[in-house]
């Protein structure tokens, strides 16, 4: 007579059960659906899978559910032409016993892309804003410093070498200094992604830095035709003239009329591609986005030195800085 045999599992003092793991991955998924907000704690990026990509302030939250607190051990390095790089190691403890749970490294150069170029505009001799356009032939031509975009209204010669001696599209930024700090606190958000991801076994649930993907190797978006019910009316109705809509296509058409860089006419498609997928945007007229777009790309906080709300050190989401 054979005896039954079970696998019997020690578990050693300090390790997890099976269902202790199991809890875990059970208050992450909580948070996930009680507590965190798309696109302030985590955010889904286009063409990159159904996976949420983890931002700064929902590392934060997993932070404070876990009890854990960060520790920044900072390496710096120069390179020629004042460019630097930081590497940073974020280490994570466990608040009531101290013990040591898991670290991440996190990596920010002057020397990527989006820090160590920018896109030079045409300014206006007169005012020195960046609102110089190409003339309409029907209006004389030349040069205009546009004024629905910032500018004086200046115009100039079609010739005048102020506006066509200047040198436009991507040149390096003369001072990298003024990326340091920003480079700085990517780097450390990096870590800190990379640090929490690990100590709470959450790469499964959220992938991480897809938001700082440079924009040409951002996947290429193309939104799919919205399907809509078509409702059979309960009585006659009387027939009204077809309005012509203003559709994506035709936004894109005229773009070959603005005096737009190649690189700024992508940038500007693949924007107006993910605010029709992702219903952000009613399309009106040409003008209106463009300028949404100009507002957007200055909000960026790798155009500014001033920290964006996931730049902020940890905690600054509920204390305000």
């Amino acid at each position: 007579m054979e005896e039954n045999k079970e696998l019997m599992v020690t578990q050693v003092e300090g390790e997890l059960s099976p269902g202790q793991i199991k809890n875990q991955i059970q208050k992450i998924q909580q948070m996930l659906e009680e507590v965190m907000v798309e696109g302030l704690h985590y955010g889904l990026i286009p063409g990159c899978g159904p996976k949420p990509t983890l931002l700064k302030p929902g590392a934060e939250k997993l932070c404070m559910l876990f009890k854990l607190a960060p520790k920044y051990e900072i390496q710096q390095t120069e390179y020629p032409g004042d460019h630097r790089e930081y590497r940073i190691v974020t280490s994570l403890y466990h608040i009531p016993t101290g013990n040591f749970v898991g670290s991440g490294v996190g990596t920010c150069s002057t020397k990527e892309s989006k820090y160590r170029y920018r896109n030079a505009k045409r300014f206006c001799p007169e005012c020195g804003g960046d609102s110089i356009i190409k003339g309409k032939e029907q209006y004389g031509g030349g040069w205009v410093c546009f004024k629905k975009t910032g500018g004086c209204g200046a115009k100039f010669d079609d010739n005048d070498e102020r506006i066509t001696g200047q040198v436009v599209g991507k040149v390096e930024n003369e001072d990298p200094a003024d990326q340091y700090n920003t480079c700085f606190k990517i780097g450390a958000k990096r870590s800190l992604n990379h640090a929490v991801t690990q100590a709470t076994a959450a790469s499964d649930i959220f992938a991480q830095d897809l938001e700082d993907l440079p924009k040409d190797q951002m996947p290429k978006v193309t939104p799919k035709p919205a399907i809509k019910n078509k409702k059979v009316p309960d009585g006659p109705r009387p027939e009204e003239p077809a309005k012509k809509k203003v559709t994506q296509a035709d936004l894109l058409e005229k773009l070959d009329t603005k005096d737009l860089t190649d690189e700024e006419k992508d940038e500007f498609k693949e924007y107006v591609a993910y605010r029709k997928l992702t219903g952000l945007y009613v399309y009106r007229n040409l003008e209106k986005v463009l300028n949404d777009w100009w507002e957007y790309k200055e909000s960026l906080p790798s155009e500014d030195d001033n920290p964006g709300e996931e730049d902020l050190p940890l905690g600054s989401e509920l204390f305000g800085g």
